[in-house]
């Protein structure tokens, strides 16, 4: 068995069922803007790369600035509740691959820098790729180490190998078999969702801008179909590559794991089969239904992935149980923090509502 730190000697400031609920919800926010900030960046290569300034292309670059800033801001939250449950699993990994986990602030502040500096200089520039292709480079590389961190810290059997094999910090968790399809299925996962919520915007814009609202049904659907079948390709072999227990528990030994399995599965193809009628019988109902299908699999998926660790590190440290982590709640403080979370989360679904509306009603990008 592989040797794990002792839990934190400082209580939880919560009940350990009350701050995973919060990392489950907390990650969720972060979803959303992380989706469309990756997903947008890529379509705005795309589009830059074959010299197509779509009405798509002025959507995208209307909202990159407010999604990739929360998209910063949402991750905090979740990585600070996984460092408070997770610490003893967390620390020893980022240790482990030190100098690779530090290079994501640097690639941050670059890669967000080097969108502004496409963002306002665009016009001038004669190969405005070249910026936008070194964010989504970093970005990648960011979602490419938390990833490494995923599945490193689920795995402390390999921490001394890695370890002793380069104790400067260097080191990535190359050897894991999840570790491609994982990082592949986050990357179309963001594209697909893009594509349809360009979608769904365009079917709320029809009244005010027909032009532009056609432009994003046409193309947030093509967008959303066509990656959402890329990742029933990758799907597959992500969970191939889970170890054999892991695999048996999504596929029948553990009713909630296979459950939620075969929901993911079942809303997703059925916001397809939705999307794709829309083409035939346009209605707006059609792509709020298949808006709501999706967000069903991302809380389905969110679910199976906090499962997947608990699973992964139960495999390695039986002794493990989050439940038992010794809490002393501070109800005030507790109660400060969920006012102050409210409080933000309702300015952002206030900002966001009336820009959305202003948007819909003027048929601005």
């Amino acid at each position: 068995m592989p040797v794990i730190p002792e839990v934190n000697p400082i209580p939880l400031p919560a009940p350990p069922f009350l701050l995973s609920l919060l990392l489950h919800l907390t990650f969720l926010l972060h979803l959303i803007p992380m989706n469309l900030t990756v997903g947008g960046i890529s379509y705005l290569l795309y589009s830059e790369a074959i010299r197509n300034n779509s009405p798509v292309a002025d959507w995208v670059r209307s909202y990159l600035p407010a999604s990739t800033a929360l998209t910063i801001t949402t991750g905090v939250a979740p990585l600070l509740f996984v460092q408070v449950l997770y610490g003893q699993f967390f620390f020893p990994a980022t240790i482990v691959m030190a100098w690779s986990w530090l290079l994501i602030i640097p690639a941050l502040l670059i890669g967000y820098s080097s969108l502004y500096y496409y963002l306002n200089k665009r016009q001038s520039l004669r190969f405005p790729w070249i910026p936008l292709s070194l964010t989504l480079f970093l970005f990648l590389y960011i979602a490419f180490l938390f990833a490494n961190m995923a599945t490193l810290m689920s795995t402390p059997s390999k921490w001394q190998t890695l370890y002793r094999s380069d104790p400067s910090g260097w080191n990535l968790n190359l050897t894991d078999l999840s570790l491609v399809p994982r990082f592949f299925h986050f990357f179309l996962g963001a594209c697909a969702v893009f594509g349809l919520v360009g979608a769904v915007y365009g079917g709320l814009l029809r009244s005010a801008d027909p032009v532009r609202a056609q432009s994003l049904l046409s193309t947030g659907s093509r967008w959303f179909v066509s990656f959402t079948l890329l990742n029933f390709l990758v799907g597959p072999l992500f969970l191939l590559s889970q170890p054999a227990p892991i695999r048996a528990n999504l596929l029948g030994a553990h009713p909630e794991g296979t459950f939620l399995l075969v929901v993911s599965i079942l809303t997703a193809a059925a916001a397809m089969a939705l999307t794709l009628s829309y083409q035939r019988s346009p209605s707006k109902n059609l792509l709020l239904i298949a808006g709501s299908l999706l967000s069903v699999t991302l809380i389905a998926m969110g679910r199976i992935r906090f499962l997947v660790r608990q699973w992964t590190i139960a495999f390695e440290v039986p002794d493990f149980r989050i439940s038992q982590i010794p809490a002393q709640p501070d109800w005030l403080l507790f109660a400060v923090f969920v006012v102050v979370l409210m409080g933000g989360l309702a300015i952002i679904f206030w900002i966001v509502k009336n820009w959305f509306t202003s948007a819909v009603r003027e048929g601005a990008p």
